[in-house]
């Protein structure tokens, strides 16, 4: 219990955060989440995914459940799990809806800014809370996904999102719940545990590395192959050793390869260090008895070496994370809630150190059309939301500060998205 806590917002009232010192939540631009601003924002983006699964279903329930069922909802700065938390129990209420009464909830269910209307008698009520319990496994195992870059953060989301499966509100009897260990293993393969802005798709990988090592093609196409098990440490190394050629700054002609080996050399056993020298090109063929330990090193240097303004990287690549959902024919999440962290761009050096910020800027230029200038920390997350969304009918859902309406957010995050020619429409804004 001491990883789950209220953290006291400084208006009164209690909000939903997560653990680490207050001083620690600062300096990543964590902030809490009042619970009522989390049903403001998941209730009407969960009601419009309905609307338009119903106008898809033509009046089928049948297909309209199974559009419900299908849906996927993401978090790429999950916190405590406390959106997505509200989201699979505001999904499983409406397929309870299904269940009880044969139609979906009434539109006005999903309007916040008035209390929602409650059933009619309580008979209903509580059939709609028993079916929504019994369907609450369900819908947490198939449909929620999120990351943080906090270790706590993250045990603390999968916690969450477990006890809400298996348990109904306190005091209440246990639920009917997927079996415990294979709700464990949904979640551990939903969840992770990595940086959001930090990360790579295949055809960024492969630029980087054919670029920044003078690699063959071919060999970095057979590297990137998916294998039977993309979370495996064979999997992800090509796309960890990517990102940091780009961090460090490697060239063919050698910058930069001396520091890389150097940080490679420290992850190894001191039997092993040698590794740190071998080629690259041998690294990518696995012919020499020493790549496995290298391999293996590269991901440690990823995740642990303390290359972002004192912390580690721990790069999160969504093509690899979220294959079931990405590397499939929906090519993307239905919906993204989120509160991303902020920090202003004026301290982003500061706080994140000065290559992971020319890193996001050079990541990021090119989609914001922009030659000069940084987004704040905040304005680079929501960047990030197009790779992570399906091409239609999906919808963001977002905490923002005033900042994403100004200045450089403004026109390097809104200009770009929500554009004449953005892949976004802004649907409804509220401002504080």
């Amino acid at each position: 219990d001491g990883t789950l806590r209220i953290v006291p917002p400084s208006n009164g009232g209690a909000g939903v955060g997560q653990g680490g010192s207050a001083d620690q939540r600062r300096r990543g631009g964590v902030h809490y989440t009042p619970e009522g601003l989390v049903d403001e924002l998941v209730g009407p983006a969960m009601g419009a995914l309905y609307a338009h699964a119903w106008t898809r279903a033509e009046g089928d329930l049948r297909a309209y459940g199974a559009a419900l069922r299908a849906l996927r909802v993401v978090d790429p700065a999950m916190g405590g799990g406390h959106f997505l938390v509200a989201a699979a129990a505001d999904l499983a209420l409406e397929l309870a809806w299904i269940a009880v009464t044969g139609g979906p909830r009434p539109a006005d269910q999903h309007e916040r800014l008035t209390p929602p209307a409650t059933p009619p008698n309580a008979a209903l009520a509580r059939d709609l809370a028993a079916s929504q319990r019994a369907l609450l496994p369900e819908v947490i195992a198939t449909c929620c996904y999120g990351v943080d870059v906090d270790p706590l953060a993250w045990v603390t989301a999968e916690a969450a999102l477990w006890l809400a499966a298996v348990t109904a509100r306190p005091g209440a009897e246990l639920a009917p719940a997927t079996p415990a260990g294979a709700l464990r293993g949904h979640l551990q393969r939903h969840l992770h545990c990595g940086d959001a802005l930090i990360g790579l798709d295949a055809a960024g990988a492969v630029q980087a590395l054919v670029s920044r090592l003078g690699l063959p093609q071919t060999a970095v196409h057979a590297a990137l192959r998916p294998g039977r098990d993309v979370h495996r440490t064979p999997q992800r190394w090509p796309f960890d050793l990517a990102v940091l050629v780009e961090l460090l700054g490697v060239r063919p002609s050698g910058k930069g390869q001396g520091e890389l080996r150097d940080l490679l050399a420290q992850a190894l056993p001191p039997a092993q260090r040698p590794a740190a020298l071998l080629s690259w090109s041998a690294l990518f063929s696995g012919r020499e008895a020493p790549t496995k330990a290298l391999r293996k090193a590269i991901v440690h240097v990823a995740r642990h070496a303390p290359l972002a303004a004192g912390r580690p990287l721990r790069p999160l690549h969504p093509t690899l994370a979220f294959a079931p959902v990405l590397g499939s024919a929906r090519r993307g999440f239905d919906a993204l809630l989120a509160n991303p962290p902020f920090v202003g761009d004026r301290d982003l050096g500061r706080r994140l150190g000065p290559r992971l910020v020319v890193w996001l800027r050079r990541q990021h230029t090119a989609r914001a059309n922009r030659a000069g200038g940084t987004p704040d920390l905040a304005g680079f997350f929501t960047l990030r939301y197009d790779d992570l969304l399906a091409p239609t009918a999906a919808i963001a859902a977002t905490l923002a500060p005033n900042t994403l309406a100004q200045g450089r957010n403004r026109k390097a995050v809104l200009a770009t998205l929500a554009g004449p020619s953005g892949p976004f429409r802004i649907v409804r804004a509220d401002p504080d």
